[in-house]
């Protein structure tokens, strides 16, 4: 692995976190088959999101928020600031890493710009858009 800024990574974006509990994708296993050698990585503005949504949330998107808070436990972290996408779209152009999101408005934004994406497909598999 390179330096801390220099490493391959994926950024883990809320949006996905939360599809996560709700359709029971093995992100860890889909991550590794779609971008073997990527290092996940949360940025803080994520967790704090997350964390707002177990609080504020219905039970539904409580309970997601608790299984992606539960599954990026340990996971390597980078402080942000500010609007999350905004911060998942600097971070991807500043460091060249990739970024995991079902956000339809966040992809387009970075396909705009030429960086890669990983989205969920048909609600089952991640796929990797490297356009």
């Amino acid at each position: 692995m390179r330096g801390e800024d220099q490493r391959d990574a994926v950024l883990l974006d809320t949006n996905a976190l939360m599809a996560v509990g709700a359709l029971g994708i093995d992100m860890f296993d889909e991550l590794g088959r779609v971008a073997p050698g990527l290092e996940p990585v949360v940025p803080t503005g994520v967790v704090e999101e997350l964390r707002r949504i177990e609080i504020e949330g219905t039970a539904t998107e409580a309970r997601n928020a608790s299984v992606a808070l539960a599954l990026v436990e340990g996971t390597a972290r980078v402080s942000t600031e500010g609007r999350v996408d905004d911060a998942l779209v600097e971070l991807a152009e500043e460091r060249g890493w990739e970024v995991l999101t079902n956000d339809a408005e966040l992809i387009n934004r970075l396909k705009v710009r030429g960086l890669p994406v990983i989205y969920i497909r048909q609600k089952s598999y991640l796929q990797r858009s490297l356009d």
